[in-house]
């Protein structure tokens, strides 16, 4: 099974983050740096998110 990608992005007006999942990481990295480039890309690890 391959591993998703999953972008964690934070939106510099409000601090807020919003999560999407992709199959390549060239794509992960493409729409990390679209959406101001500031986050993270995790490769195929489980995990959680809590607010």
């Amino acid at each position: 099974m391959k591993n998703k990608i999953t972008v964690i992005v934070r939106n510099y007006n409000d601090y807020c983050f919003h999560v999407k999942q992709f199959e390549t990481f060239e794509e992960a990295k493409n729409y990390l740096i679209d959406n101001c480039g500031n986050g993270i890309i995790i490769i195929g690890t489980e995990y959680h998110i809590i607010n």
